[in-house]
């Protein structure tokens, strides 16, 4: 093959650049890694400077309370759960210094802000890691039934779809005082959050327990029209599903189970907002006594 012609360039002729040198990969500067939430933003905008328009932006210099506002909306993504959750577990210990009718406040925010975090399960998880359950027991007797309402309702959050912490309540001895709260408290909203916290516990494994089948005759009482009854219809059902002994408990007159689901029935029918209660009393009244 001959050797490629030298032809004498024309003036104004277009010619290809000519190829800049490769760089060696080794030679290239790298950006560094960000190491937090901060840095990666910083690296983000930086990554994308030269995909913005090319003339100059019209853009103010950020103003300070938005320069805080931004400030802390990144702190907020960056929170100590664990930090947060000592703190409230800090405060709950002393629970039991709270007298009949004192100041419970910072007891109920300390109970709300836990509950606000345990539903992921691996903060659950570990709220029990750090001791967090020692409060569990002192809030359950706690004199202000504004506690032990809030306390249950933590202990329905941290059981949930999680059977970790369902055996921990289990090994620990705080259902039978749950099954307590709900024979014999006074307060109505505690007893209806100790209904569902038991719910969310394995409550089939409890169905025959000499104690919660006591409780049948409170769990009847408390019975009527209002937002909470589809956590103590729900229990009920759990109750007498395939089991002969809590049927038959049910269906003795003195109990007067059946008045009590008419009434309840007849209270609640048509109302669209009860219709998972309506359900729920429906199944249970079937089951007690369709074939009677």
């Amino acid at each position: 093959m001959s050797a490629p012609e030298n032809k004498p360039e024309i003036a104004g002729m277009l010619c290809a650049p000519p190829e800049a040198p490769v760089a060696d990969a080794a030679e290239v500067p790298q950006p560094r890694q960000p190491t937090s939430l901060q840095g990666l933003l910083k690296f983000a905008m930086d990554a994308t400077k030269a995909e913005d328009a090319p003339h100059e932006p019209h853009v103010q210099p950020m103003d300070e309370a938005r320069r805080k506002f931004l400030e802390q909306a990144l702190h907020s993504l960056t929170i100590d759960v664990i930090e947060i959750l000592l703190k409230q577990i800090k405060i709950l210990e002393n629970v039991d210094a709270l007298e009949e009718g004192g100041d419970d406040c910072q007891y109920r925010v300390a109970l709300d802000t836990i509950s606000d975090h345990v539903c992921d399960v691996d903060t659950a998880n570990d709220f029990h890691k750090i001791g967090g359950f020692v409060i569990v027991g002192p809030c359950l007797r706690c004199k202000s039934p504004k506690v032990r309402a809030e306390v249950c309702n933590l202990l329905a959050e941290l059981c949930q779809n999680n059977p970790y912490c369902q055996r921990v309540v289990l090994e620990n001895g705080i259902m039978p005082v749950l099954v307590d709260l709900v024979e014999n408290d006074g307060e109505v909203a505690v007893v209806v959050k100790a209904l569902y916290a038991m719910r969310r516990k394995l409550i089939l494994k409890f169905a025959s327990c000499c104690k919660l089948c006591a409780a049948r005759n409170r769990i009847l009482r408390v019975v009527e029209p209002r937002g909470s009854d589809e956590h103590v219809l729900g229990l009920l059902l759990k109750l007498i599903e395939d089991n002969p002994s809590a049927i038959y408990e049910c269906r003795q007159n003195k109990l007067n189970a059946k008045e009590i689901l008419e009434n309840y029935l007849s209270t609640i029918k048509g109302k669209e907002e009860y219709s998972n209660e309506e359900e729920s009393c429906n199944s249970i009244y079937n089951i007690l006594f369709a074939q009677n």
